[in-house]
């Protein structure tokens, strides 16, 4: 579980208390540099706008996909959460909230996820460059396609 500091006065949104989730493999926790939670939940059109920015699970907070990636490419430090409503501070930015602890959820082009996005077996035969990871920050997946995983984003299937 990643870090995170409290800075009081702050109210914890309710949609961010989760009854239960599913987590990776255990191998695939024990080797990564952190965990991090993704549960969207589309608008009253079902698109996807927003993300909430942690996840409570219990008693452990998981931070949002996007901000544990910008954090861990940011240096890893730990991040601040105040105020009420409640805000982010995310190394020298502060991030304001919805009132429900949510972020703006803004997709890349499609040509921009297809630019950067190498298929798993390219890399397990070895078809893919070895510096092509170097320095970066790396997400290990799949959206399901095939098993009706993709939501529709304000912008593109997600």
């Amino acid at each position: 579980m990643p870090p995170v500091a409290v800075r009081k006065p702050v109210t914890i949104p309710d949609l961010w208390f989760i009854n239960g989730a599913e987590a990776s493999c255990s191998f695939l926790q024990t080797a990564s540099r952190s965990a991090a939670a993704a549960f969207l939940v589309g608008d009253e059109d079902a698109r996807i706008r927003r993300v909430q920015a942690f996840s409570i699970i219990g008693n452990d907070a998981y931070p949002a996909l996007g901000l544990e990636a910008a954090r861990l490419a940011a240096g890893g430090r730990t991040p601040i959460l105040g105020g009420q409503p409640a805000w982010l501070k995310l190394e020298s930015r502060l991030i304001e909230l919805d009132e429900d602890g949510s972020l703006r959820f803004a997709a890349s082009p499609i040509a921009t996820i297809e630019a950067r996005t190498v298929s798993a077996g390219d890399v397990l035969s070895g078809g893919v460059a070895d510096g092509r990871f170097k320095d970066k920050t790396v997400l290990i997946g799949s959206s399901l396609p095939n098993l009706g995983g993709l939501r529709s984003t304000a912008s593109m299937p997600l």
